[in-house]
């Protein structure tokens, strides 16, 4: 209103495309510039998928079929699992490994969720070998098994 500030730089759009194939270095540059959104999307696309896997843990410690657990809430476990395994105290990251010990699929999409996060912290290769490493990424995804990945997965070759 009083003209003091001016804008100088704003923060790029997410635009998304028709879905293609495989990703290529246009959508290997929007998951870098776009590194929160794709880790956000990530979060809420699996929330469903956490919450049935935990339903699942839950049913499996009360059969005694694995040793008893202390199940977490889904969103304690979405915060586990964005969280680096450095930066969560010693107890929750035993109950996280006890977990992922316990559920294949969860210890899929939280290795999955690394290797994607490690995507954009790789600053030492080259955009061709990050773009392998994407498109192998989306092909893993896809072959799973696990509908929540290969949905993300599709999403994600919609990035431009």
């Amino acid at each position: 209103m009083l003209r003091l500030a001016t804008v100088r730089k704003v923060a790029p759009k997410l635009q998304l495309a028709n879905a293609k194939p495989a990703p290529d270095l246009g959508t290997l540059h929007a998951v870098i510039t776009h590194r929160y959104e794709v880790a956000t999307s990530y979060g809420h696309e699996l929330k469903a998928l956490l919450g049935a896997e935990l339903a699942k843990l839950r049913e499996r410690s009360q059969r005694g079929e694995i040793k008893p657990l202390e199940i977490p809430s889904v969103s304690r476990l979405r915060r586990w699992l964005a969280t680096e395994p450095t930066a969560l105290p010693a107890p929750e990251r035993a109950r996280l490994s006890a977990m992922l010990a316990a559920s294949s699929p969860l210890a899929k999409v939280y290795a999955m969720r690394e290797e994607l996060s490690g995507l954009w912290s790789r600053s030492t290769e080259s955009s061709e070998q990050l773009l392998v490493r994407l498109q192998d990424w989306c092909r893993r995804a896809e072959g799973s098994g696990i509908e929540a990945l290969a949905r993300f997965s599709f999403q994600l070759k919609r990035y431009a």
